[in-house]
């Protein structure tokens, strides 16, 4: 089966982002290399200006465009999200924020993931959102939508909440707690996680009830039928809570105020190149202790001689060794002599020394001894040598435990 091919491409990104907006003005190029029309979300359309593309809102490009691309962290593509899902629109990500789950491409990756979508290699998953309404009596006071969850919160105020919780019509239980989390399988790696509650396949028909701190030996995350109707109904008198879906500005409750959340009747379609996973990093920081300062991203600084700017924090030092080819080794060790990049950007001091360990490394992994340069950066000699004049031996990488 022939898979769509992608003409008219609308671009969406955070315009107070300036990594996000390098990777717009890289992607803009290599789309209209393509012979891709491009257009912008208006709300980064006046830092893009230069680059002269129409620009419209995302209800606009949900209806005028093939493929919408999101530059950001998965907020950004969340907030997309909300607005795309009724078009039926497939959704690209590419990762300029931190942990990734639904913006599964580098900043390096940029043009050959993207390009692999252009060509038709790439798979399709859909998402359910959650539909969320406030009912004060008989009229309805506020909504909302979700990808990744609806919570009622005790907004501003130190106090518990009292509520009561029912699904399909069924009471389950009354409790008092700080609030309640109401998460999609997508949301369950996100707030709900925090929480408590399991983390659930997305692809599976269900939503997941997880307590904040409720006040009780016996309340647990609790995985209901995802085309069920949750209702809560706000019993306390001492607290406005609020109600918020995705974590945007939540909407203010009062006493007898009934929640209701059901399964939103369209679903997002997400896309991804073939061979990339959308729940990483490799080394996530939720998972664990983060990752060294000093370490940066192998595909980063290998691009940085492609002169593509971006050095972040995260793999490891001996995921950067392993991508290093002869001609990165070279260029490595022309940027700790000169201080600059091969495309003029400044060296900073950390990424110098990196580099400076990153070369050597290479060179004893890869090279026998007797092939070694035994190479010092010339501004290092004076500072490392000894007493005695001689010249020191080369600088190794720390290991795990700082020790060389």
């Amino acid at each position: 089966m022939s898979q769509e091919k992608f003409r008219i491409i609308g671009l969406i990104a955070r315009s107070e982002s300036e990594q996000a907006l390098y990777s717009m003005r890289q992607l803009i190029h290599f789309l209209h290399g393509r012979d891709c029309t491009v257009i912008l979300d208006k709300a980064i359309a006046d830092s893009l200006a230069e680059m002269g593309l129409q620009a419209a809102s995302t209800a606009q490009m949900g209806e005028a465009c093939d493929l919408i691309i999101v530059i950001g962290g998965d907020g950004s593509l969340l907030g997309a999200a909300r607005t795309l899902a009724r078009y039926d629109i497939p959704v690209l990500g590419i990762n300029r924020g931190h942990l990734g789950f639904l913006t599964d491409i580098l900043p390096s990756e940029i043009e050959s993931r993207v390009g692999q979508v252009l060509d038709g290699d790439y798979t399709t998953e859909r998402r359910f959102l959650l539909d969320m309404e406030v009912r004060r009596g008989k009229s309805v006071v506020g909504e909302g939508s979700a990808l990744n969850d609806v919570v009622l919160l005790s907004g501003d105020s130190v106090h518990m909440i009292d509520f009561e919780l029912a699904i399909d019509g069924h009471f389950v239980y009354a409790q008092r707690s700080d609030g309640l989390i109401v998460s999609t399988p997508t949301g369950s790696t996100a707030y709900a996680l925090s929480g408590g509650g399991p983390i659930m396949h997305p692809r599976l028909n269900a939503m997941v009830m997880v307590p904040l701190n409720p006040h009780t030996l016996t309340s647990r995350p609790l995985v209901v039928d995802g085309d069920s109707e949750i209702k809560i109904q706000i019993t306390t008198e001492k607290v406005n809570p609020l109600v918020s879906c995705d974590g945007t500005a939540g909407i203010r409750l009062k006493v007898d105020d009934v929640i209701a959340i059901r399964k939103k009747p369209h679903r997002l379609r997400l896309i991804h190149p073939r061979g990339t996973i959308s729940t990483r990093p490799a080394a996530p920081s939720w998972a664990g202790a983060p990752a060294p300062a000093t370490a940066i991203e192998p595909q980063s600084i290998m691009h940085s001689f492609r002169q593509v700017p971006a050095m972040s924090s995260a793999p490891s030092f001996d995921q950067m060794i392993d991508s290093m080819t002869l001609e990165v080794w070279h260029n490595m060790r022309t940027a700790v002599e000169t201080g600059r990049w091969p495309d003029g950007r400044q060296v900073s001091d950390e990424q110098r020394e990196l580099c400076l360990q990153a070369v050597i490394a290479w060179e004893i992994r890869n090279l026998p001894e007797e092939e070694r340069t035994g190479y010092v950066p010339s501004h290092c000699k004076s500072q490392a040598a000894d007493e005695d004049g001689e010249q020191p031996v080369s600088l190794r990488p720390a290991g795990r435990n700082g020790e060389h």
